[in-house]
């Protein structure tokens, strides 16, 4: 859509970006700044996990490995590296309080088929 038809539409850009802005700090109930410093810590995360991932699944597999091997190791990996990662950012941003019970919840949820008595 282009700035006219956003324009006719009776929303202009910048006011849409707001709305959605104040959409999110309000599900979240955070300021500004810790809703920026959440993105930050998604996009930092991203960013980590992919420069740790290739030279630990090189160190693990070798150089030249089957790519049904890499990719099965690189997801397996990837994922819990990644919310730690993201978690870890989360805290040196100042958003413990945001990520910390989120990760304690996947976890929980993760383990609970490995409890004992499940099922």
């Amino acid at each position: 859509m282009t700035e006219t038809h956003v324009a006719e539409a009776g929303a202009p850009r910048a006011e849409a970006h707001h709305g959605m802005m104040q959409e999110i700090r309000s599900r979240w109930a955070r300021s500004k700044w810790s809703v920026i410093a959440i993105f930050l810590a998604f996009a930092l995360a991203g960013m980590t996990t992919l420069r740790i991932s290739r030279p630990l699944l090189r160190w693990i597999l070798g150089d030249h490995p089957p790519r049904w091997k890499w990719w099965t190791l690189r997801i397996l990996l990837i994922v819990p590296i990644y919310e730690m990662v993201l978690t870890l950012w989360g805290v040196v941003l100042g958003q413990g309080s945001f990520f910390v019970p989120k990760q304690r919840r996947l976890v929980q949820r993760i383990a609970r088929p490995f409890r004992r008595g499940a099922g």
